[in-house]
């Protein structure tokens, strides 16, 4: 028997999200509908790391265009053939200090409380989530079925979307070049159906989106990042407000590297050193990691990990609700922290920034995008060049270009299943105070504008805001 939303805890249009937690009951599935999810879910695993490549233009289906650039983040926009109708085609692309073997401890959300904290931390348009079913739960891999519902980007002016996706986390090897990916796929599950009557939720369709982590041959310890993102919003929502919205969730793979140093002093075992244990900041006149002159003893900072002192810039104060205690840590400890029983993790020379992150140098090789004259730009960062980034390095062999096997685009269409078990707890966020209707429309015409509307356009639509004609059509979107 397939239980879903029951009469009496189904909810009315008005409640807000979060959902009580008895509003899901997945039920057991059959060997069948497990094996069908996860060849769902490996065949769009495959597909991402293939489409996430460096590939050639001539190979290549998607064209990218540089749409903007955040410090070390660029942004693309793209076209892809083989995605849904109304599809938006968005990737990300930057890099964070860290090693493939620490992946699994810090993106594989195999309890719901670590799908909760990183929603809570990284992604602020989750207002609330589920994980559903746990299908594969091993070392080397995990697939799982999980729920999201998301705010708008301009919050009041579009319903709330929702969707239901089968992920799978594991490690890959391409062409000797170790990487590690998160892949989501929409499917279809008895136990959450479509929550537009109930909720006003406007169920998106997710197709071949995730991250993918690969190792960067020329600088150790560095990871190149791609996070693809393919959905359509579905409803009555024009494709540029779906690449407005996917652009929004791409702009946040800027804080990855922010929130990887905060997982990394939150494990157990990181040790923190006693305040007798300290180097007396009186001791040093230049900071341990950029060797900058320091001038007074308010700007001498101590490592809480190392003990060593540091300039401002080379630290940065954490919270760590595990310790209940706000702790100063520098830039290299928190890449590397000491644990219990070990050593200091030893200092590696690396072209790292006074603020902590790596002078990027993303680079896919062989890339489709161009410098051609439809505005397309190559893919990298900063305008960092391979070459340049590592002039005064040791020279290396060159790595192959990264390539695969075409493979035949798997179907976006979701699957349908007869889903359940015992209730999973849901996961309660915050919902941020929402915008007046004036300010949230004059938020979307600044959101047009730095996308280059058309101007005729735009001073239409501000006419249309004067008379309010236009918050009263948005709402319906």
């Amino acid at each position: 028997m397939v239980v879903t939303l029951s009469s009496t805890t189904r909810p009315s249009k008005a409640r807000r999200l979060p959902l009580p937690k008895d509003c899901f009951r997945p039920a057991p599935l059959s060997p069948i509908a497990q094996s069908m999810y996860m060849e769902r879910a490996r065949s769009g695993f495959d597909d991402l790391v293939f489409e996430s490549c460096s590939q050639t233009a001539t190979d290549s289906p998607i064209r990218w265009k540089l749409d903007t650039t955040v410090e070390t983040l660029q942004v693309f926009t793209g076209s892809d053939p083989n995605a849904p109708p109304q599809s938006a085609t968005v990737l990300g692309v930057t890099t964070v200090q860290g090693t493939i073997d620490e992946l699994p401890r810090l993106l594989r959300f195999d309890t719901h409380g670590a799908f909760e904290d990183f929603n809570m931390h990284f992604h602020s348009d989750v207002v609330d989530c589920a994980s559903l079913y746990t299908l594969v739960d091993t070392p080397a891999e995990w697939i799982g079925i999980k729920w999201e519902a998301l705010q708008s980007p301009v919050s009041g002016l579009m319903k709330l979307r929702d969707a239901a996706f089968v992920e799978c986390a594991k490690e890959f090897i391409q062409n000797g070049r170790r990487g590690w990916a998160r892949s989501m796929e929409s499917v279809d599950v008895a136990c959450c159906p479509d929550l537009t009557d109930a909720l006003g939720l406007v169920r998106m369709l997710v197709h071949r989106s995730g991250y993918v982590f690969r190792e960067v041959p020329q600088l150790p310890g560095t990871l190149q990042v791609t996070y693809m993102l393919n959905a359509s919003l579905r409803g009555r929502a024009p494709k540029w407000m779906a690449r407005m919205a996917l652009r929004s969730r791409a702009k946040a793979l800027g804080g990855l590297d922010t929130y990887f140093r905060h997982r990394r002093l939150q494990a157990p075992g990181v040790a923190l050193l006693p305040p007798a244990s300290l180097v007396p900041v009186a001791d040093r006149r230049r900071c341990c990691l950029c060797h900058s002159k320091l001038h007074g003893l308010a700007s001498r900072f101590n490592c809480s990990v190392c003990g060593d002192v540091t300039c401002p810039t080379c630290q940065q104060v954490w919270y760590l609700h595990v310790k209940f205690r706000k702790v100063s840590v520098c830039n290299h400890c928190s890449v590397a922290p000491r644990t219990v029983g070990g050593g200091l993790a030893r200092r590696r020379p690396s072209l790292t920034s006074k603020s902590g992150t790596h002078l990027s140098c993303t680079v896919l090789e062989g890339s489709g995008a161009s410098s051609d004259d439809d505005g397309s730009s190559p893919l990298t960062v900063d305008g960092v060049d391979a070459d340049r980034a590592v002039a005064a390095r040791p020279r290396r062999r060159e790595s192959a270009p990264v390539s695969a096997p075409r493979r035949p685009p798997t179907s976006s269409t979701p699957l349908r299943m007869n889903s359940v078990s015992e209730p999973p707890m849901l996961v309660h966020l915050y919902s941020a105070p929402q915008l007046s209707s004036d300010e949230r429309v004059i938020k979307l015409l600044g959101e047009l504008e730095e996308m280059g509307f058309d101007p005729a356009m735009l001073a239409q639509l501000e006419t249309m805001r004067g008379t309010g004609l236009l918050v009263g059509s948005l709402k319906s979107v």
